[in-house]
């Protein structure tokens, strides 16, 4: 104070939960099969549903740490309960199915992965890369290993491009 005598003060431990920046596009299948960790591993796309502009980024989290994933990508969505013997769904169409091959990847100690797409080359399942136009809608997911509960995926997202 003022006067010089004392002030009493504590601490207070604040939680903060820190979301992704400004996401685009529809967030499918929220939550989807819990992993090992307790959670439900999320995908967000951040950036701009410009194809112009080709800037979408991916972002994961809650994955289990240190855990092999693969992006998959498609135009369609369908659900596939119990896909390979769990209980989660996979939310793109699996007859439409591309995949990021070159980009596989393992999440972070904090279960975390980002990547950059090339809104040019995306994959398609006849391995010719397509380009996201204007009035198309993709859709990606990220299926990942999840040790001894096998198969997992995480949320999907989908964005319709201007």
């Amino acid at each position: 104070t003022d006067d010089g005598s004392p002030v009493a003060t504590s601490l207070l431990t604040v939680g903060i939960v820190v979301a992704p920046a400004a996401t685009v596009g529809d967030e499918l299948c929220t939550p989807n099969g819990i992993n090992s960790t307790g959670r439900a591993a999320t995908l967000y796309a951040m950036g701009s549903a410009d194809a112009t502009q080709n800037d979408l980024t991916l972002e994961v989290s809650d994955m289990p740490p240190n855990v092999l994933g693969l992006i998959a990508v498609s135009q369609s969505t369908g659900i596939l309960d119990q896909f390979m013997g769990n209980q989660c769904r996979f939310f793109i169409n699996g007859a439409d199915v591309g995949r990021y091959s070159s980009a596989i990847f393992n999440s972070t100690a904090a279960g975390r992965h980002t990547y950059a797409l090339d809104l040019a080359t995306l994959p398609t399942p006849t391995g010719v890369p397509a380009a996201a136009v204007a009035g198309q809608t993709w859709g990606w997911q990220i299926w990942y290993r999840d040790g001894a509960q096998g198969p997992n995926f995480t949320s999907a997202v989908r964005v319709t491009f201007l």
